[in-house]
Order: C-alpha cells, then structure tokens, then sequence
C-alpha cells in the first residue's frame, strides 16, 4: 500500500498524503456513497490490477512455515 501512494504522490505533487490514509470522500446519503464507491471501484480495477502486478515483481516471501509477529507456530 505505502508503495501506491508513492506512485500517486509522483504524478500529484503536494498530495495530502495524510489525508489520504484517512480513507474515501464520499456523500453522507448511504445510497449515494455506496454508488460511489462502486464507481470509483469500477475505474480502478484494471489500473489497480497493473500496479499490483508491477509490485508482484518486488515482493519476496517468506518462506513456507515462518512465523509472522505475534505467532507462536503451534
């Protein structure tokens, strides 16, 4: 995630990023802000999907059985 703001903070300088992480601007009519989401979900898909496949490339994971924080293995 914090790889996409990067990216979205490289084409609009002096993003808020701040205010980004506090999540969507949406209508305050439930209706309407489900409609929007819908539609902002929408136009994102593909863009999202091509990101994530460039950040697919980056990502290393761990290896099979390792233990992630506050696991215990058993």
């Amino acid at each position: 995630m914090k790889k996409a703001l990067v990216v979205v903070s490289s084409y609009y300088v002096g993003i808020d990023l701040p205010a980004v992480s506090e999540g969507y601007v949406l209508p305050d009519d439930e209706a309407e802000a489900q409609e929007e989401l819908r539609k902002l979900t929408d136009a994102a898909d593909a863009p999202g999907d091509a990101l994530a496949t460039y950040f697919d490339a980056e990502v290393e994971l761990p290896p099979l059985g390792a233990q992630g924080p506050g696991q215990s293995g058993q």
